[in-house]
């Protein structure tokens, strides 16, 4: 399958893993400990069969990795499934987890999706095509990411999700701090694309 065909492949999939885990994110569920110690749902369970499900039928020689029930198939081609990265916040209906797709050729990342149901967001990456991101489920046209050109720490602006976090940040400042003296860089650009259409 050629790029546009497996980005086109990857999204479809996203965007029914994201419709998937979204129902039962909005309805609640209940999580349970794996052997590691992470936590994990029905819901996990369940948007990886649909991906697995998914992938057999419109790429079956391709293999599978994913995060509940490991790797299926042998081949160069490998679709990697992170069904709900982020089940801590899913279970406590925090809108912060995603749906994770994406396929290795070879050992090289060819085509990566990641999908953000409840934040209504979507971003997709093509080997050698760039980066973009869009609104969600309603895809339309997306906006090319491009990287800063800010070259020292000193230049950029780091922020992370939580507090506990942000104090780990290199040069960390209270919240207030940041707020109040750090520039927010203009730099980055968009620039509108065409991308395949949502199919079901």
């Amino acid at each position: 399958m050629e790029a546009s065909g497996d980005l086109r492949l990857a999204l479809r999939c996203s965007d029914l893993a994201g419709e998937l885990a979204l129902r039962y994110f909005e309805s609640g569920v209940a999580s349970t400990l794996k052997g590691d110690g992470t936590p994990v749902t029905e819901a996990d369970r369940a948007v990886e069969r649909l991906l697995q499900a998914t992938l057999a039928a419109d790429a079956p020689g391709d293999a599978l990795l994913g995060e509940e029930f490991g790797r299926v198939g042998a081949s160069a081609r490998v679709w990697l499934l992170d069904p709900i990265d982020g089940t801590t916040y899913f279970v406590r209906r925090d809108p912060n987890w995603r749906v994770h797709v994406a396929l290795e050729v070879a050992g090289r990342t060819e085509v990566a999706v990641v999908t953000a149901p409840a934040l209504g967001r979507q971003w997709w990456a093509v080997r050698r095509g760039g980066a973009f991101e869009s609104s969600w489920p309603d895809r339309g046209d997306g906006a090319r990411m491009t990287v800063s050109p800010t070259a020292t720490m000193d230049d950029a602006t780091l922020d992370a999700y939580d507090d506990a976090a942000r104090a780990r940040l290199p040069g960390a400042l209270p919240i207030a701090t940041i707020s109040a003296t750090t520039r927010v860089p203009t730099s980055i650009t968009r620039r509108s694309i065409s991308v395949p259409a949502r199919t079901r």
